[in-house]
């Protein structure tokens, strides 16, 4: 396999997925995909239980964190870097991320049980050149000598990657929703109407927190999804083909330059500012990475193997590692803290009846 067929094989199998999401997931019954009773309801005439609620937000989201730590892992690998440094570099950047977006998700928003992706893609941006500075100052001691376009944009095609597919969850839960299509310009509003989404039921956010379920909205979720797989496929075969750089460049600018155009159609509070704080951070982001570009060294020796690359998945520890990744993430984001359910037990009597009579 070449690494043309191995960039189209995955934009085959990616895609339909994604269109089955963008369709499905608008129904009400994707949001909550089980019920676990956590607590008996006191003076309940029919025996109910109150439950914790597992969300598919939690499937999905997870999905796109192990998609996109597993292209980081493959593409690490494709270039000669060990698994242990490989493993490092990951878990660290997810761990930090994940916390940041939910602190600085806190801090922007003024809101609890929320998460910004856009914060955390932000500090994991600024974190990772320090890190691969720390340890090639430090090679003496560690051995190691890391080149950094080739690491930022394994990084960089890992999270467009992620984030594509993550926003298959936010379908599901119904957050990071776009405007009505009622609300916008006539010339927009022609564009979108062609296009535009229904979000149903009453327990997802879009409803709860700008009643809009049931109202025609700009399909915000999807186009992000559609844009940064494309581009991540893309940018997979460049980084393949040894154009490092252009990896880095494209699936940068593109998933901060949309962080900017898109925040003009969304509905969801984004802070009180018309220009929000997100936008000027990815404002930010695109200089610091055009900064990079400029200042990083010439790439020199380093070839992609994309076997070798594949053949990191043969490792226990990496499989180990994901399920890790997976699970983490699942149970950080899948439990719902704005939902609750309640649950009755009950016997079938037809079942009952029809064992009765076997027995006889």
């Amino acid at each position: 396999m070449n690494n043309g067929e191995f960039s189209l094989l995955l934009f085959v199998l990616l895609i339909p997925g994604l269109v089955w999401g963008c369709r499905s997931l608008l129904h009400e019954r994707w949001q909550i995909l089980a019920a676990i009773p956590s607590k008996k309801k006191e003076h309940s005439e029919d025996g109910g239980w109150e439950g914790r609620n597992i969300t598919f937000y939690g499937v999905l989201l997870a999905n796109g964190c192990l998609a996109g730590a597993g292209i980081f892992l493959l593409l690490c690998a494709s270039i000669g870097l060990d698994l242990m440094t490989i493993l490092g570099l990951a878990g660290s950047i997810i761990s930090v991320s994940m916390i940041a977006a939910s602190v600085l998700a806190r801090v922007i928003e003024k809101r609890e049980n929320t998460l910004t992706v856009a914060g955390g893609a932000t500090v994991g941006l600024y974190l990772l050149p320090l890190c691969i500075v720390f340890i090639n100052n430090t090679s003496s001691i560690h051995g190691i000598t890391l080149a950094l376009m080739p690491i930022m944009a394994a990084t960089s095609i890992g999270f467009i990657l992620g984030e594509g597919l993550g926003r298959m969850a936010c379908i599901s839960f119904g957050c990071c929703y776009g405007k009505a299509i009622s609300k916008l310009s006539p010339v927009s509003a022609a564009i979108f109407s062609r296009i535009g989404c229904i979000f149903h039921g009453h327990t997802r956010k879009i409803a709860y927190a700008s009643q809009l379920d049931g109202v025609k909205v700009v399909p915000i979720q999807a186009m992000t999804s559609f844009l940064y797989v494309i581009v991540a496929v893309i940018s997979i075969y460049l980084f393949l083909e040894n154009h490092f750089s252009w990896a880095f460049a494209l699936s940068a600018t593109v998933s901060m330059g949309w962080r900017v155009l898109s925040e003009q159609l969304r509905a969801d509070f984004r802070g009180n500012a018309t220009f929000t704080l997100y936008q000027k951070m990815s404002l930010v982001n695109i200089v610091f990475c055009l900064l990079l570009l400029v200042v990083s060294a010439p790439i020199q020796g380093i070839h992609t193997d994309l076997m070798t690359g594949l053949s990191v998945f043969l490792s226990p520890a990496v499989i180990l590692f994901l399920q890790i990744i997976w699970g983490g993430i699942f149970l950080f984001t899948g439990v719902s803290k704005v939902t609750y359910s309640t649950v009755t037990f009950v016997v079938h009597p037809e079942t009952i009846q029809q064992s009765a009579k076997e027995q006889l």
